[in-house]
């Protein structure tokens, strides 16, 4: 892992069932990382344990996207 974000910009209490939203981060890849091409995989977990949450496909998604140097 060379980088990562920690933050969920909606507030969970304020969700319900179907509901959808967009999270939006910027993840700098550090210069002396040496990936060519980097993947960006995403997960989430809960803040109070830690625990990483699953979905049907696992604890986290690798992203269909490559970032080049």
């Amino acid at each position: 892992m060379i980088g990562g974000d920690d933050r969920l910009s909606v507030l969970v209490e304020s969700l319900r069932t179907g509901d959808v939203f967009v999270q939006l981060n910027r993840l700098p890849r550090p210069a002396q990382a040496n990936c060519a091409p980097c993947s960006v995989r995403f997960g989430v977990y809960n803040p109070d344990t830690g625990e990483r949450l699953h979905t049907a496909t696992g604890d986290s998604i690798l992203l269909p996207i490559e970032v080049s140097p």
